[in-house]
């Protein structure tokens, strides 16, 4: 059982209430980076623990989104032309190393399933690393909370959602 700090979780929880509550003509404020921060035991300073950036983007196996932000108005076409409904695509999930394994990126991932909830996603993508070796934290991550591999049999490339 993981125990997360209370104010963390309150705010967390403050978060997707306000995300849940707020109309859905302006909920797709794409794309969301979420940071997460602790208070320090030792002085009154946050320090960032994680982060992790959820954005709408029509998913494409073979493709990740690009690396700079897209307006929903052209990514919904573009969604439209391929015959793809825009969901949620979890790109930067990324943990302080010296806060690994103490549950930080099972927040960030809970939330980022709240967001796209709210904007009305039925599934959440996203490329972890495929080698065993180096990805093995990450897809471990990502099984554990529920996600699967999905391979393309055209690109041969393997995705989770």
């Amino acid at each position: 059982r993981l125990y997360f700090e209370p104010m963390i979780t309150l705010s967390l929880l403050s978060k997707m209430s306000s995300n849940l509550d707020t109309p859905s003509t302006s909920r797709a404020k794409d794309p969301a980076l979420l940071v997460l921060c602790r208070q320090s035991e030792s002085d009154d300073e946050e320090k960032v623990v994680g982060m992790v950036e959820i954005s709408l983007q029509a998913p494409e196996a073979d493709k990740n989104p690009p690396p700079y932000p897209v307006p929903l108005s052209i990514k919904s076409v573009y969604g439209q032309i391929i015959g793809q409904r825009l969901q949620g695509w979890v790109t930067n999930l990324l943990i302080d190393p010296r806060c690994r394994g103490l549950g930080y990126s099972k927040i960030l991932m809970a939330a980022t399933e709240g967001i796209a909830k709210s904007w009305g996603c039925s599934y959440i993508y996203l490329h972890s690393d495929a080698d065993f070796r180096t990805g093995k934290v990450a897809q471990g991550l990502y099984k554990g909370l529920g996600y699967e591999v999905v391979t393309d049999d055209e690109t041969q490339y393997g995705w989770m959602k």
